[in-house]
């Protein structure tokens, strides 16, 4: 049996993404099983063609989304792996990804900018801090945007379920998502990835946003 190293590379991001990316195709799991086995994935031009052609048998012979398949093994392969924030999902988060699927990859999407932006603009993600500020305002800014207040409200506050709500960390985190939130819908559709760093790097420099600490310049 023919296995595919690169596919296997999958297994090492966290569940938590895989599961979303699941639900987010709608994908059969037997069909996910049967492309990791029999189909050689080297580069995106030749993945569909070999999906195509691959052996199947009464249990894989519906499997012919290959297209799916092949977006979804390229897809998590080029994501960078979040170095704060990971789609280890609390049982919140995961209820409201069963009820949203098709709203997940905006969310995880929309996280992996803020951490980036975060580390360009500060050179590391931290807990409490400026770069903290940042990641929360501008991820709340964007998949408000994307997908309006009330489901980013709900993204939001999910994740933080996992967490001590009386903590301080918490209380910064809900103020910061709320102030995306509000920047958001202030600014309306247009709003873009630029303005969103930028009024959050404002905020930061003017003490708009909640910190638990700052670094020393």
């Amino acid at each position: 049996m023919q296995r595919n190293p690169g596919f296997f590379k999958l297994l090492l991001i966290p569940l938590g993404l895989f599961l979303f990316c699941i639900e987010l195709f709608a994908i059969d799991k037997e069909c996910l099983r049967w492309f990791q086995q029999k189909v050689e994935v080297t580069n995106k031009e030749t993945c569909e063609r070999n999906c195509a052609v691959a052996k199947r048998d009464m249990g894989s012979f519906s499997c012919t989304e290959c297209k799916d398949y092949c977006e979804i093994a390229f897809r998590l392969e080029e994501v960078e792996k979040p170095e704060i924030y990971t789609p280890l999902l609390n049982t919140t988060e995961l209820s409201l990804a069963a009820k949203h699927p098709s709203a997940v990859w905006k969310v995880y999407e929309s996280k992996s900018f803020a951490e980036e932006a975060a580390k360009e603009k500060f050179g590391f993600n931290d807990e409490g801090d400026e770069s903290d500020a940042l990641r929360h305002f501008a991820w709340a800014s964007r998949i408000t945007r994307d997908l309006g207040s009330n489901l980013a409200e709900e993204f939001l506050d999910a994740h933080e379920a996992g967490g001590d709500f009386n903590s301080d960390s918490t209380a910064m985190d809900l103020a910061n998502n709320r102030a995306g939130i509000l920047f958001s819908l202030k600014a309306g559709a247009n709003l873009t990835d630029s303005q969103i760093i930028s009024e959050a790097l404002k905020r930061i420099q003017e003490n708009k946003l909640v910190m638990t600490r700052r670094r020393p310049k």
